[in-house]
């Protein structure tokens, strides 16, 4: 997402008091900028076909939800 919508964004969670919510954004915009280059990363050394591929990104998205549930929910 461009810069400009992620701000307005925030900025809309902040103003409407959803601080758990803002934290989530934050959270989920990190790991899966990470995930990404993590598997990137992986694609160019191992070369991976599809299956393979989207079985990363699924493991890589369900420890990013047990990491937020474990941490952001307090």
């Amino acid at each position: 997402m461009p810069g400009f919508i992620t701000i307005a964004i925030n900025l809309n969670y902040s103003e409407d008091g959803y601080s758990r919510k803002l934290r989530q954004s934050k959270f989920f915009r990190i790991a899966g900028f990470i995930s990404f280059l993590t598997i990137v990363f992986l694609l160019l050394i191992f070369d991976f076909g599809n299956i393979a591929t989207f079985t990363l990104l699924a493991i890589f998205f369900l420890v990013s939800i047990v990491i937020e549930k474990v941490t952001l929910s307090k």
